[in-house]
């Protein structure tokens, strides 16, 4: 404990928990080391509240995907979709930070939008219209 509070900077659960293991070490009896405890207890608590309190970092960018990667996610969700399997909702919400359009892309959002409801039929016809056009 007292490392870790000197890691995060907090000097007072430092201290306190420095003091309460000279305590241990010095073997003191088991009423003294209870008094000790209140302190560094209430120290803590302060700190604990103030990590709670603090905003959860946004989520890393995901890494790029090379076009030959996309292309191989995007061939494994028409076949997803052309058999109207779930895994297919996973897949594009990997596959969405990496698609730009184009003006032979689909719209990436409608594709998106079916799956998230089910709508493999609708998914596939978008997603093909983009195939016949690479074709």
């Amino acid at each position: 404990l007292k490392g870790t509070a000197g890691t995060i900077g907090a000097r007072s659960v430092q201290s306190l928990a420095a003091q309460l293991e000279a305590a241990c070490s010095d073997g003191l009896p088991d009423d003294l080391l209870i008094t000790a405890l209140g302190p560094l207890e209430n120290a803590l608590a302060v700190v604990l509240a103030g990590i709670a309190a603090l905003p959860e970092a946004p989520p890393s960018p995901p890494a790029p995907l090379a076009p030959a990667q996309i292309d191989t996610a995007l061939r494994q969700l028409r076949a997803l979709v052309s058999v109207n399997d779930t895994r297919a909702l996973a897949l594009m919400a990997q596959l969405k930070p990496h698609l730009a359009g184009g003006t032979d892309a689909p719209d990436w959002q409608a594709v998106a939008a079916a799956i998230d409801d089910y709508r493999f039929e609708d998914a596939a016809r978008l997603l093909n219209g983009r195939a016949q056009a690479e074709a």
